[in-house]
């Protein structure tokens, strides 16, 4: 029994030695010298308990998944305000007097936020507690559109339940409302303030979810405390209060008579764009979507009232992203399932001819421990094949992903018109077919269907014994739609990036005007 104490106790110390010597190359990192120095010392003075806090808070990023989303809403917003900064109605909004003391800390903002200072903004400064929850519930009830609401606390009590009354009965009269609430802030609310929402309609989600094994590492402590109110991209609520009662539900706060003292900020112009532009990026992290620009399209606008060509073309290259990774998923799982089989097998084989070289034994005695003689031929020929042009189907499999393409694919035939030339013909023909199936009107896709614009390394997959498999067809049209606007011989009705030849040309009647009075102009978009 002492023996066994000894053997654990010597080998927990000579553990806890691994871990601060681990610690010293680990922990400093990326990291401050004062937070790099107070996480070494609580390591060494508490090695486990030390090692074991490193790894839930040591790390102050977020997952890959949510930092490449929030990269791709930086270049979408990187590329609106370069937009709107060419259009000479928005110069005044951008070229606001800023007074040079301030001027560090507006640059400071715009290089953290993307999102530059902006002028011709209205505020008005709300201090009454009950007072600024009135005011939101009267910009919903005027809602028209859209409502976006963002909150650290959101309670149904006597406060935050105003708000959820107003949300439930915009939402019955057709107005897009759409929640987020923080999972741990919110923890002791969540789940009656959700069940009102939900029964009402209203989308609402909870920000930076606490899951164990959702393949993401959540830290408890980064927390999304934003307070954010947009009503149609025309009124905006922000500040440092939450909706729920004065006293918070704490009975020591009504004993001794605390009450929350907090401000609020009504405020009106492009400021509120991009509030909504804050509360598109999380929604898009929390749901792996942007809302609907049919329904709602001043919420794409994320700091001035931008063009439905810009829009049009940021789907498009979102569809096109979208499906260059769908198939580059699969490739390198093809690739990977190729090459796995061989690779072990030769790894057996090496390690038999080398203990039979160590130990003096005869190296075909010792392969034949490992496989039959006849297999290890067969083992030298299939990776003679894998060196050759790889030949594997990578489309194989694929029909995993088709989940996640139905959750934008609808939308995204049912918001455009395409057209095109003769040689996108049939491929618009598939595209109508998918529509019609949307809405209801045809149940599968019919033997007769166009199939033509069908790649050969599809053929496959579409074409099977009991007729064309809808989730392939589905998969090939929308890989060739991005291939035809590609090349330029399907073009969307709206799009600058993605439209006709004609498009460019000198309208007809300008033309005609042209000729008659000898000025000649160039169509330059």
């Amino acid at each position: 029994m002492n023996s066994t104490g000894t053997l654990i106790a010597t080998l927990a110390y000579l553990l806890s030695i691994a871990i601060c010597i681990v610690a010293l190359f680990v922990v400093p990192v990326n990291r401050k010298p004062s937070s790099a120095t107070a996480w070494l010392m609580l390591i060494f003075g508490l090695p486990y308990l030390g090692a074991l806090l490193f790894f839930m808070l040591g790390s102050p990023k977020l997952s890959r998944r949510r930092r490449a989303q929030q990269r791709t809403m930086d270049d979408m917003l990187r590329k609106t305000v370069a937009d709107a900064r060419q259009r000479p109605e928005l110069q005044a909004v951008f070229d606001a007097p800023i007074l040079p003391r301030y001027e560090p800390f507006v640059q400071l903002n715009a290089n953290l936020g993307g999102l530059p200072a902006v002028a011709c903004n209205r505020v008005e400064l709300l201090s009454d507690y009950a007072g600024a929850v009135d005011r939101i519930v009267q910009a919903i009830e005027g809602a028209q559109h859209y409502v976006h609401v963002e909150y650290y606390i959101f309670a149904d009590d006597a406060t935050g339940g105003k708000v959820v009354d107003a949300l439930i009965d915009a939402q019955q009269r057709g107005v897009a409302c759409r929640v987020l609430i923080d999972h741990i802030g919110n923890s002791r609310f969540n789940r009656t303030v959700l069940e009102r929402l939900r029964a009402g309609d209203v989308a609402a989600h909870l920000m930076l979810p606490m899951r164990i094994f959702d393949g993401e590492r959540s830290r408890f402590d980064l927390r999304n405390h934003r307070k954010i109110v947009v009503v149609d991209g025309e009124v905006g609520f922000t500040g440092s209060q939450n909706l729920i009662d004065r006293d918070y539900h704490k009975r020591s706060n009504r004993e001794k008579g605390l009450y929350y003292i907090e401000l609020v900020a009504r405020v009106s112009g492009p400021v509120v764009r991009q509030l909504n532009a804050a509360f598109l990026t999380d929604w898009y992290a929390e749901t792996d979507m942007i809302p609907d620009p049919i329904a709602a399209p001043e919420i794409h606008a994320a700091v001035a009232p931008q063009t439905a060509a810009t829009l049009t073309d940021y789907t498009l290259e979102m569809h096109d992203r979208i499906m260059t990774q769908f198939l580059s998923r699969k490739q390198g799982v093809a690739t990977e399932t190729q090459n796995q089989g061989p690779a072990l097998r030769a790894a057996a084989i090496g390690k038999a001819l080398i203990t039979a070289r160590d130990e003096e034994q005869d190296p075909f005695t010792a392969l034949q421990t490992v496989m039959p003689w006849e297999r290890f031929v067969a083992t030298v020929t299939e990776a003679e094949t894998l060196l050759q042009p790889k030949t594997g189907d990578y489309l194989d499999g694929l029909g995993a992903y088709y989940p996640q393409l139905r959750k934008y694919s609808p939308l995204l035939l049912d918001t455009f018109t395409f057209a095109g030339a003769p040689s996108g013909t049939s491929l618009l023909k598939a595209l109508q077919i998918l529509q019609e199936i949307n809405a209801g009107v045809r149940k599968k896709v019919p033997g007769t269907a166009p199939r033509s614009f069908v790649m050969p390394r599809w053929a496959d997959h579409v074409l099977t014994p009991t007729g064309i498999d809808r989730q392939y067809y589905e998969f090939a049209t929308l890989h060739e739609l991005r291939n035809h606007l590609r090349a330029g011989d399907v073009w969307v009705r709206g799009s600058r990036q993605f439209r006709g030849f004609d498009d460019y040309l000198i309208p007809p009647a300008a033309w005609a005007a042209q000729k008659q009075t000898d000025e000649w102009t160039l169509a330059v978009p």
